[in-house]
């Protein structure tokens, strides 16, 4: 039941990116290689319970597929860990967006006060 509710979330999920980027920007697009790793989680996990499910008829509940729930458990915190690597890329990207907008406000914070000084200077003359 746990491996069927993986599949289903997964095929979901890939069903859902593919419809929004269409089918050649999801194949060959900028994050290609995430959606083919999708694809290659999602589609044996269809052809196991499928295979399963023409072995055992509608009692799935044979011992294997106890380890089959672990694989898919496993695979699923390995896409989360690769998933949230490419999150932290992100984060930094972002952080360093903050850091150079900071320190850009303090240069302009400068070029202010020297603006002030110019001002100031031909004020008295």
């Amino acid at each position: 039941v746990g491996h069927l509710i993986y599949a289903i979330l997964f095929t979901i999920e890939m069903a859902i990116r593919f419809i929004a980027a269409g089918c050649r920007r999801y194949l060959i697009g900028p994050e290609w290689y995430w959606n083919w790793l999708d694809l290659l989680v999602v589609i044996p996990a269809w052809v196991e319970l499928i295979t399963d499910f023409m072995e055992h008829g509608q009692n799935v509940s044979s011992g294997a597929s106890n380890f089959r729930i672990l694989r898919v458990l496993r695979i699923t915190r390995m896409l989360h860990v690769i998933r949230s690597v490419r999150l932290i890329r992100v984060i930094h990207a972002f952080r360093e967006l903050i850091f150079s907008i900071l320190d850009t406000t303090r240069q302009l914070g400068w070029a202010m006060i020297l603006l002030l000084l110019i001002i100031y200077s031909f004020s008295i003359l």
